[in-house]
């Protein structure tokens, strides 16, 4: 999958920003409270939703914590990605008054609402837990989370339980293919990114060097 472009409406301090992307890596940069984390949680938000807790704990939940001040009534944006081979448009509102997501392939112009579940089938199955700990890593958040450790331990549940391998252990393999691929394709970026840090700063040595 692959996120072309995002269009922040309202979503924490953030207003009416558009970003486009590019193919391979892009690197958001800046000072702190720029807008770094805000940027990643939504579209980690723009995918699985923002969650609203109850009692105390709403207090500092992901949807207090990042509803804007200003017109909450537009909290939330758009997002364009290809995934599958097919071109599609992401729009989220997360205000509690107007909730509403909906997906639309660009290709086809098929329309569905993204809270029945027809975006887990387009991101491939990959719950959000497995995003959380492969495709999304937090800032200082290296530890497997609960949910996905859950996960597993209700997989093999059920299988011992059931002795049903052919559906049990066929998710799980799934599972466990889906977090493979995703820890490949972030170990290589990590990689590429250490071998351009590396060409740059021998670049950088030599230049310096002959100038001196």
């Amino acid at each position: 999958m692959v996120i072309r472009r995002l269009k922040i409406k309202n979503f924490g301090k953030i207003r009416n920003r558009d970003m486009e992307l590019i193919p391979g890596i892009n690197v958001l940069y800046g000072e702190n409270e720029s807008g770094k984390t805000t940027t990643h949680t939504f579209i980690r938000s723009m995918f699985y939703g923002v969650r609203r807790l109850r009692g105390k704990a709403a207090q500092n939940d992901t949807y207090t914590k990042y509803e804007p001040w200003e017109n909450p009534a537009e909290y939330g944006g758009i997002m364009w990605f290809t995934s599958k081979g097919k071109n599609y448009r992401l729009t989220r509102n997360f205000y509690k008054e107007k909730k509403m997501g909906e997906l639309l392939c660009e290709d086809d112009g098929s329309l569905v609402d993204a809270e029945q579940g027809a975006l887990e089938s387009v991101l491939g199955n990959v719950s959000e837990a497995v995003y959380d700990n492969t495709v999304s890593v937090a800032q200082l958040k290296s530890v497997t989370g609960k949910d996905l450790v859950r996960e597993l331990q209700n997989y093999m549940a059920s299988y011992q339980g059931t002795g049903d391998s052919s559906v049990d252990m066929g998710r799980a393999m799934q599972m466990f293919q889906n977090l493979f691929s995703h820890f490949f394709i972030l170990s290589f970026l990590i990689l590429r990114i250490i071998l351009l840090l590396h060409q740059n700063i021998f670049r950088n040595f030599i230049y310096k060097k002959d100038r001196v």
